[in-house]
């Protein structure tokens, strides 16, 4: 049998190391991912977590000729004693190649029925490393209006686990248009402290988008924040200057009436766009600060493709039809504009349906199914398990 072993520290494992694997499964028939012992070196990750990432990511590839393991000492050892005679690495540049040439001619020295197969890196992760991916996470840069950002570095699963590492616990919370999100959100707060004694925070989309636009008590950071201008300016010109107020900031009726409804889906799309780099950075900003679990909380978390900052975990709200008009219509909402509201978001089950695939497509995350008019106890304590479980 054609057996290769592709020894690599995975600390985590990466994008740019699953390609090489994928590449190596192609051309042998078995390919062991070996993760070596070194007591001299600590890293993030303790062993068996490299592994049970890899594990995780392999599986969600689907790869039946990869297996993991981890082994002690010379790598050239463990792959004789396992009738292996193929090293498989990857090289992303002049500097790897000269560092791969050196060590397969000592493997070669060695041990001669040794040899060593180099895979060209794919352009696109030419500039990945495990160091630089936690690099990244310290600053929760994988939070950005491109998903790619996040999947062309590390599958979803690595995201989540470095994100613990920092301390975070991420659950998004979403719904149909006024389902009580952030009632729940409130009210899962009261319960995490209770039956856990852990720190809580709630992030709300709204709130940020709110201090973009200028509708927020604290007026410094709005006037300060030169993005925030830019993006007003912005609006400005692609909405009409009526939905500006004199002091600078946004007339949220003015501008709802141009991109709420059917006939506006187009200019929802194009609001959308110009407020997620900011609003998401103000995310990342406040990210950083925050420990323990946080609850993600927005309407539009599955139409803006959001559910990659929670990793899939996520709690999905349902109302019924005359509970969510009510608390419309006590906002001040009329029949139409209640209408055009609605029919500009997904429904319940619009919503849960792309939740599943992204799930599957991602191979992580969670979804919990709530009725608003159910007790929230029972929830809290599943979310709270699951979260044990995967800590």
């Amino acid at each position: 049998m054609c057996k290769a072993l592709y020894p690599l520290s995975g600390d985590p494992i990466h994008n740019g190391h699953l390609e090489i694997i994928k590449k190596a499964a192609s051309v042998f028939e078995e390919v062991v991912v070996g993760f070596a012992i070194n007591e001299d070196k600590k890293g993030l990750f303790t062993l068996n977590e490299r592994l049970d990432l890899a594990e995780q990511a392999l599986k969600h590839l689907g790869l039946t000729n990869v297996k993991v393991a981890y082994y002690k000492g010379l790598t050239v050892d463990y792959a004789k004693k396992h009738g292996i005679n193929y090293l498989v690495r990857g090289v992303r540049n002049i500097k790897d190649f000269a560092y791969e040439q050196k060590m397969a001619l000592v493997n070669n020295k060695i041990c001669p029925s040794i040899n060593t197969i180099l895979f060209l890196t794919d352009i696109k992760f030419q500039n990945i490393s495990s160091s630089l991916v936690k690099n990244l996470s310290n600053y929760n840069c994988f939070i950005t209006k491109d998903i790619r950002n996040v999947l062309d570095y590390i599958p979803m699963n690595v995201k989540k686990a470095l994100e613990i590492k920092q301390g975070q616990y991420i659950i998004g919370i979403t719904g149909e248009i006024a389902a009580g999100k952030s009632f729940v959100a409130e009210r899962l707060v009261t319960l995490f402290k209770m039956y856990k004694h852990t720190t809580v925070h709630i992030l709300e989309l709204d709130d940020i988008a709110h201090a973009v636009l200028g509708i927020e008590k604290d007026f410094t950071r709005v006037y300060d924040d030169e993005e925030f201008k830019a993006t007003r300016i912005r609006l400005v010109e692609v909405f009409g200057k009526e939905i500006m107020m004199k002091n600078g900031c946004i007339q949220r009726k003015v501008l709802g009436k141009k991109i709420w409804g059917i006939e506006n889906r187009e200019r929802n799309k194009e609001f959308n766009k110009i407020m997620g780099p900011p609003v998401l950075r103000l995310v990342r900003e406040k990210l950083q600060y925050s420990k323990g679990i946080i609850l993600f909380v927005t309407g539009i978390l599955v139409e803006e493709n959001l559910s990659s900052i929670c990793n899939n975990d996520v709690v999905l709200i349902h109302s019924k039809d005359t509970i969510i008009n009510k608390r419309m219509a006590e906002r001040g909402l009329s029949e139409k504009e209640i209408s055009k509201r609605k029919v500009s978001m997904l429904c319940f089950e619009e919503k849960k349906a792309l939740l599943d695939k992204k799930i599957k497509k991602d191979g992580t995350g969670h979804l919990w199914e709530y009725d608003s008019s159910t007790d929230l106890e029972p929830l809290a304590k599943n979310i709270l398990i699951y979260l044990e479980v995967k800590t």
